[in-house]
C-alpha cells in the first residue's frame, strides 16, 4: 500500500495501544473517522492500519470473542427470566389441577406437577403380581374399589336418557 507520498506503507509487526483501541472502536462498529479520531490517528493511517493482515486477523479474533460474551449474555439473561416464571407456572399447574371443570385437566396438570419435581409416571406393568395384606387393608381396599365402581355407573347413568319410561 502506497503512502502520502507515494512511499509503500509498512504493516506494523505488533499492535500497540493505538492500534489496540482502533481496533476496540471498529469492533463495536464505531465509523472508521469516528474511530480514527478517538485513537489519536489521521484517516489515512487508520485505513492503512486497519487494511493490516495481521490487524484483520486480531480484530476477527475480538469480534468473535464478543460474540461470544453476548450469546453466553442472552442465554444468562433468558434463564433468569426463565427462572422467574417458575413459581407462577407451578402455582397455574396447581390452580388447574385442583380447579379445572375438566378430569383430564385436572390429571394432566397433576402428572406436570409430578414430572417437573423428578418423579416419573409409573410405567405400564404386564403380568400378575400377587400381594398379602391383613383383612382390615384387604377390606378397606374392597370397599374403595366398591365406591369407585358404583360412582362410575352413576357418571354413565348421568348421561344417558332413561328410554323405559
Amino acid at each position: 500500500m502506497a503512502g502520502l507520498h507515494g512511499e509503500k506503507y509498512v504493516y506494523p509487526a505488533k499492535l500497540n495501544s493505538k492500534h489496540r483501541q482502533l481496533m476496540r472502536l471498529l469492533a463495536i462498529r464505531t465509523p472508521m473517522d469516528e474511530a480514527a479520531r478517538e485513537s489519536g490517528f489521521t484517516l489515512l493511517t487508520a485505513r492503512q492500519v486497519a487494511s493490516s493482515p495481521f490487524f484483520k486477523q486480531e480484530l476477527n479474533k475480538l469480534q468473535d470473542a464478543m460474540d461470544g460474551v453476548l450469546v453466553d449474555e442472552v442465554k444468562f439473561n433468558f434463564r433468569t427470566r426463565l427462572e422467574g416464571e417458575i413459581k407462577e407456572s407451578i402455582e397455574t399447574l396447581v390452580k388447574l389441577r385442583d380447579g379445572a371443570e375438566s378430569e383430564q385437566v385436572q390429571m394432566k396438570s397433576a402428572a406436570e406437577l409430578l414430572d417437573r419435581a423428578g418423579v416419573k409416571t409409573a410405567d405400564k406393568f404386564e403380568g400378575s403380581m400377587t400381594m398379602e395384606a391383613d383383612g382390615d387393608v384387604f377390606a378397606m381396599l374392597q370397599t374403595a374399589l366398591r365406591e369407585m365402581r358404583g360412582k362410575g355407573k352413576e357418571s354413565e347413568k348421568v348421561g344417558k336418557p332413561d328410554l323405559a319410561t
